[in-house]
């Protein structure tokens, strides 16, 4: 109990991260807010959060802290129920980051992260459908109404 308690107390000594809060523009609050339960309260009512309760039942933490990308799509993946044809573990076949590298090598993830372009060739080269739509080449409606077409994963990069 004590080696622990000196592990942490040297954790707290050296130059380290614990729950940095990132820099969300104003018009986006926390999901564990009044006003973010209150919007998911509301989306959930009006039938557009369907697909929230099949992403928390793959929710996973990354491995890595350059690996937020390619743990989304871990969990998108997952979530579509997309075969990735190989096995993970014992008979399991399931999507784990270490099987992403077919556009960029692991090794330069844990670097580097993904791009926006890599993240959208790993999930087209793991059997998924993914576009990409810039905020400059479409309007608030059209966004809008892609969100309502019905069951879509929508991920937003800012």
């Amino acid at each position: 109990m004590t080696e622990r308690k000196e592990e942490r107390q040297d954790a707290a000594k050296r130059p380290s991260i614990f729950r940095r809060k990132l820099p969300v523009p104003p018009a986006l609050g926390s999901f564990t807010s009044e006003v973010g339960r209150k919007l998911f309260s509301e989306a959930l009512c009006a039938g557009t959060m369907e697909v929230y309760f099949d992403l928390a039942e793959q929710f996973r933490t990354q491995d890595e802290p350059a690996f937020c990308g390619i743990s989304t799509l871990v969990m998108v993946l997952n979530t579509l129920q997309i075969d990735p044809g190989i096995i993970w573990k014992g008979p399991w076949r399931w999507f784990h980051e270490n099987q992403l590298s077919c556009c960029v090598p692991l090794e330069e993830v844990k670097k580097t992260g993904i791009t926006i372009k890599e993240f959208q060739c790993l999930a087209v080269c793991n059997g998924a459908q993914a576009e990409i739509i810039y905020p400059t080449s479409t309007s608030l409606e059209l966004f809008r109404s892609d969100i309502k077409r019905g069951k879509l994963v929508l991920l937003l990069f800012y």
